[in-house]
């Protein structure tokens, strides 16, 4: 049987917090979110959430309590923040390229597709997210309500246009900061040379 949830204010000394007791799971997630972030928002800092008492505590339980250790600190708010404004500009650039193939998408829509994308990238795949990433834009477009060829030509426009700039910078920077074309040059020259005294010893 089902234990009840109880949520008490529990400050420790001076510092705001609740206590639970009973079972934190996905059934009470929005009642003790509401606890907790109305804590944090009372509190000056520090907020406890005291656990002495929780009989269970499952994976939702575990979330909250890391967003709410997340959000509690400035570094937290800065880093939240950071986050969206990225999401939003790459979501700048998911909504014109759905555009320049006749695609349809609201920005709530290219914002899917971002939240969706970056959550498939965080799988292991090969470089450039090869695979991951097109499987989940495909996905994203084919829901967004893109046939299936509109899906392969939004994939195959949206890697060019993420991943190919980023690519020839990064070629330059390496052959510029390593010393140039002619500094390549000598080096597979000077390989040559070697492998040549090599073969005649």
């Amino acid at each position: 049987m089902r234990q009840q949830l109880d949520i008490t204010p529990a400050p420790l000394g001076d510092v705001p917090g609740v206590a639970l007791a009973g079972e934190v799971d996905i059934a009470v997630a929005k009642q003790v979110e509401a606890a907790i972030d109305d804590g944090i928002r009372a509190s000056a800092g520090a907020f406890v959430v005291d656990l002495c008492d929780v009989d269970f505590l499952d994976s939702t339980g575990v979330t909250l309590l890391m967003r709410a250790r997340a959000l509690l600190g400035r570094e937290g708010v800065v880093l939240l923040s950071g986050t969206f404004v990225l999401w939003a500009v790459e979501a700048a650039v998911y909504l014109p390229v759905a555009r320049s193939v006749e695609l349809d998408f609201s920005v709530t829509g290219a914002l899917y597709l971002v939240a969706l994308t970056n959550f498939v990238a965080a799988l292991p795949a090969a470089p450039g997210s090869i695979g991951t990433f097109d499987a989940a834009v495909a996905f994203g477009a084919r829901r967004l309500g893109a046939s299936g060829s509109m899906a392969v030509t939004y994939m195959l426009l949206l890697r060019f246009v993420l991943y190919i700039p980023i690519t020839v910078v990064g070629l330059v920077i390496l052959v510029t900061r390593y010393g140039g074309w002619s500094r390549l040059r000598t080096a597979v020259r000077l390989g040559a040379e070697a492998e040549a005294e090599a073969t005649r010893a």
